[in-house]
């Protein structure tokens, strides 16, 4: 279903849509199975937060990308959908039994391009290493960003949270091995935990002072940076702004 059909489809129906780039926002809690067009494959749902980053990853036709934690395979989606159902997607995951999630979604979407496979994204798979364009890296978190949906994660252990910073760089460091010399490499996570977030890319780029560097170059030429603005320091983050 094309876009531009979308919002009357869903309005028509009484479910007050709201048009944001690329997508269709529903301001109401509802089970995504009871929207109509959800089973005969003309959607699927992604939280904003995880939707902004598959724009960063700005998978383009034919490319080959790489989904390191991809269960439930929401981002592998969302690559899909920009890439237009042409190229690859290795969907990645550690547990062999959420795999079907993603084959089913895929599925359900006409989408073919997509290869569910099981991997340990600590270790990688080795075939895959300096093939892909682009790499999604959602790291496993402790998903304190997600406390208004899922209020038991409040409970987590500061200990069991301590130890996901080692964890992640782990699995970090591994992605960094799957782009093609001049790829792109997403690391993203569900919480506000600067030691989860800032601090875990921080410790990566300390230990790869040659892609500190070249991202420093890249932000001086980009078309966002402006002749006033400022160069970004590799101890200093950009954040997208609020909403208004």
């Amino acid at each position: 279903m094309k876009l531009s059909n979308t919002i009357g489809f869903f309005s028509e129906k009484g479910y007050s849509p709201e048009l944001t780039e690329s997508s269709v926002r529903i301001p109401r809690s509802v089970n995504p199975e009871e929207l109509p067009g959800f089973s005969d494959g003309h959607f699927f749902v992604q939280d904003r937060a995880s939707y902004i980053s598959s724009l960063v990853l700005c998978a383009k036709r034919g490319e080959t990308v790489v989904d390191t934690c991809a269960c439930p395979g929401g981002k592998s989606f969302a690559a899909a959908i920009s890439m237009e159902n042409e190229g690859r997607i290795c969907s990645l995951d550690l547990h062999e039994s959420k795999l079907s999630l993603i084959r089913s979604g895929a599925d359900r979407l006409g989408i073919r391009i997509i290869e569910a496979k099981q991997c340990d994204a600590t270790e990688g798979r080795e075939a895959l290493f300096a093939t892909a364009d682009a790499v999604i890296c959602d790291a496993p978190c402790s998903g304190l960003g997600g406390l208004g949906k899922k209020p038991d994660l409040r409970y987590k252990s500061s200990e069991e949270i301590s130890e996901l910073p080692k964890l992640q760089l782990e699995i970090l460091k591994r992605s960094a091995l799957y782009p093609k010399v001049g790829g792109r490499l997403v690391y993203s996570t569900c919480t506000l935990n600067p030691m989860e977030n800032e601090e875990v890319v921080k410790s990566f780029l300390a230990e790869n002072p040659d892609i500190c560097n070249e991202i420093e170059e890249k932000i001086r030429k980009s078309p966002l940076m402006n002749s006033t603005a400022p160069i970004v320091k590799r101890d200093e983050t950009i954040l997208p702004a609020p909403e208004q």
